[in-house]
Formats: C-alpha cells, sequence, structure tokens
C-alpha cells in the first residue's frame, strides 16, 4: 500500500468509525474565520484564505464524495495528495457503498490557521443516522486536494 492510499483509506476509515479527519480532531479556526497570525518572531504571515478559495476547498471536497460513491478512480487520483492507486480506489468505493454512506452537504469551511494554504471543511454524512466529518485540503500547485 502506497503512502497516498494509507492517507486515503485513514480519510474513509474515520468516517466509518466517527472520529475526526484521520483519527484526531483538529483544533477550531479562529472565531472570526480569519487564519491565526504567526507571531512577529516565527519570521512570516499566513495569508487568510479568501471566500473564493474556501469555496474552491469545499467544492474539492464535494467532488471527493461524489467519485467515492460512483468509484470514480480517475478523479479520485487527482483530488487526494498523495494521489490514491486503483486498487485503494476501488476498496473505498466498495466500503462506502457497504456501509450504505451517502454525503448531505458541506456544513461550513474555515482556514486552517496553522498552515498557509490549508482549509478545514466540515461535511454532513449519512450512516445509520447523520455525522459531521472533518476534511483537511490543502492548495497544492493551484488545485485543492484532500490530505490526510
Amino acid at each position: 500500500m502506497t503512502r497516498g492510499s494509507r492517507a486515503a483509506a485513514l480519510m474513509f476509515m474515520s468516517v466509518v468509525s466517527g472520529t475526526g479527519a484521520c483519527g484526531r480532531d483538529a483544533p477550531s479556526p479562529s472565531a472570526t474565520g480569519e487564519s491565526v497570525k504567526p507571531s512577529a518572531s516565527s519570521g512570516g504571515g499566513v495569508t487568510p484564505l479568501s471566500g473564493v478559495e474556501l469555496a474552491a476547498a469545499s467544492d474539492a471536497v464535494v467532488a471527493y464524495y461524489a467519485a467515492v460513491a460512483a468509484g470514480d478512480c480517475p478523479a479520485l487520483a487527482k483530488l487526494v495528495e498523495p494521489a490514491m492507486s486503483a486498487v485503494d480506489c476501488k476498496q473505498t468505493h466498495d466500503d462506502w457503498i457497504e456501509h450504505k454512506m451517502a454525503f448531505d452537504r458541506v456544513v461550513k469551511s474555515a482556514p486552517d490557521g496553522r498552515e498557509p494554504r490549508v482549509a478545514l471543511v466540515t461535511v454532513s454524512l449519512v450512516m445509520n443516522g447523520p455525522r459531521e466529518q472533518l476534511v483537511r485540503v490543502k492548495s497544492v500547485s493551484g488545485a485543492w486536494r484532500l490530505q490526510p
């Protein structure tokens, strides 16, 4: 199993088990929705993500769940960083079907605050009732990719 395959499997299993992204909860972004600025002593600033960027990150998450439900491995390979293997794509799709999961909606999206080009997108999924899942999405070379 490749690193990308493990990451994708962890993302899916965190949904099945009901834990946060990859089995851990991320700290909440600031109350204002803006990225947390590092101190002057850290040597740099974090530029807050714009509303357009947060919407694009949310769109990538919606596309991910649509691709999982459809078993669209080429699309999944483009949405997960590092890319998901075809074997893991099939397993993720089969697990999605077996657990009768469904994507409901994006609940909210916010800058991570710890890393400049990362958004945290909270989604509502349905599996034996509704549950929320936190998904980490990073801008990589101009495209939003889901990450563990």
